[in-house]
């Protein structure tokens, strides 16, 4: 049987919080400054821009676009897109500013840095926190958090997972 949609994981951090993985199997990485290794949600960043008038969610890059680890740079997909769709990283709402951002990555295109996801697209106000952006917008209010949590867990997690996942939220 042939194959089926690349899924491509799409991870999520804080500004200060990065993590970069260089696969080992790929061709040595060239020298290059700290600053320019990015993550893909820095390098989404840096493309949106570059290309303000696309407006692209996150999510929507995996299928747009196409990861180059070597340069740690989104480039135009030429074709294919058909057979792409991308996963963002589940967060734990635990994890208030955290699952702030993923939840502001969801709803929000074209977003050019993490202050800039910060900031209400309408009003233009800037808010301290990713929380406060995310309550703003109505994406996140008090047991709203773990609403959002289990209508994005439902659609792949098996009945015990979602118990326990019921369990933690209601304990912690």
């Amino acid at each position: 049987h042939g194959s089926s949609h690349h899924v491509v994981r799409l991870g999520v951090h804080l500004p200060e919080d990065k993590e970069v993985v260089i696969d080992a199997i790929d061709d040595v990485v060239p020298e290059m400054e700290e600053s320019q290794i990015r993550t893909k949600l820095e390098a989404y960043f840096i493309y949106c821009q570059e290309n303000p008038t696309l407006n692209l969610k996150y999510k929507d890059m995996a299928v747009e676009c196409v990861w180059e680890p070597k340069t740690f740079k989104w480039r135009k997909r030429i074709s294919g897109h058909q057979y792409m769709c991308a996963r963002i990283y589940m967060v734990s709402p635990s994890q208030t500013e955290l699952f702030a951002i993923r939840s502001l990555l969801t709803v929000r295109g074209g977003v050019k840095s993490f202050k800039d996801l910060r900031t209400h697209p309408e009003t233009g106000e800037v808010y301290e926190t990713f929380h406060e952006a995310a309550i703003a917008l109505n994406l996140v209010r008090d047991n709203e958090v773990f609403r959002l949590a289990f209508k994005d867990m439902a659609g792949f997690h098996q009945p015990k997972a979602l118990r326990r996942a019921f369990v933690y939220m209601v304990s912690n």
